[in-house]
């Protein structure tokens, strides 16, 4: 895993948690629904969903990249039933 530059250090252990969904959209046994996809992001965009909502969803986000020596993040804002805007940020050097 890459970490912001000034955080690397020694690393006595980790925890890792993580959820796998398959794309598409999906109705659990409780009757909620969830939503997952993929998206290309350089900087900004916003992210309308395939589902419909009645009020704004919980939304997770990852990302996956090529570039190896460089920590990025993403950033939401403006979560609502229909959209939610994602950023992606570099670690600044």
């Amino acid at each position: 895993m890459q970490e912001w530059s000034y955080l690397d250090g020694p690393h006595t252990k980790e925890t890792i948690s993580y959820m796998v969904v398959e794309e598409g959209s999906h109705q659990l046994y409780d009757g909620t629904q969830i939503e997952a996809g993929k998206t290309n992001v350089r900087s900004a965009k916003v992210v309308r969903y395939k589902s419909k909502f009645d009020k704004a969803p919980i939304v997770f986000s990852q990302i996956t990249t090529q570039e190896q020596f460089k920590p990025y993040t993403t950033r939401m804002r403006t979560t609502t039933n229909r959209y939610f805007r994602v950023y992606v940020k570099a670690e600044e050097r």
